[in-house]
Order: structure tokens, then sequence, then C-alpha cells
């Protein structure tokens, strides 16, 4: 408390749809496979993304704060694209 995180400390512990324990990645990797036809045409921003969950993840594990917090702006460039998207309809 109020120290530096320990290593591994800042790992998302999540829970798929069934109520199993799940990975980050195998989630994204999950929604990605269910996406939508005009997101999924969108490959290129979307490894983006992938790569970005992954450099997330080794921040975490390292419990590297500042590198955590970095993927909000992924984040949000992929709020965005799927805004763009659903406007175009």
């Amino acid at each position: 408390m109020g120290g530096a995180p320990a290593s591994g400390e800042l790992v998302p512990t999540l829970i798929d749809g069934e109520g199993r324990p799940v990975t980050a990645a195998a989630l994204w990797q999950s929604l990605r496979a269910d996406a939508p036809a005009r997101l999924a045409r969108e490959g290129a921003a979307l490894d983006s993304f992938a790569a970005a969950l992954g450099r997330t993840l080794a921040a975490a594990e390292a419990g590297d704060v500042a590198g955590v917090l970095a993927f909000e702006a992924d984040v949000a460039a992929l709020e965005e694209l799927v805004r763009t998207l659903e406007e175009r309809g």
C-alpha cells in the first residue's frame, strides 16, 4: 500500500462469459474473433491493439504502472475506430 506494486500485482484477473478465469490476451482473441465484419476488416488496427495489449501485460507483470497506464491511449484509439465505423453504418 503506497509503494511500488509487486511483480505481477497489476495483471488483471478476468472472468469470461461462462464464469471461468481467462487471460486478457485470450479474452481479446475471443472478442476479435467475434467482431462484426466491418471491424474485422480493420486488421492492422486490431493487430496494433493486440500488440499494445501484449506490451501492457508485460508492463503489468513487471509492476510498471506507467506502462500499464499508457494502454489508455490504445483503448481510446480502438474506441474511436469503433465509433467511426458505427457512424458510417
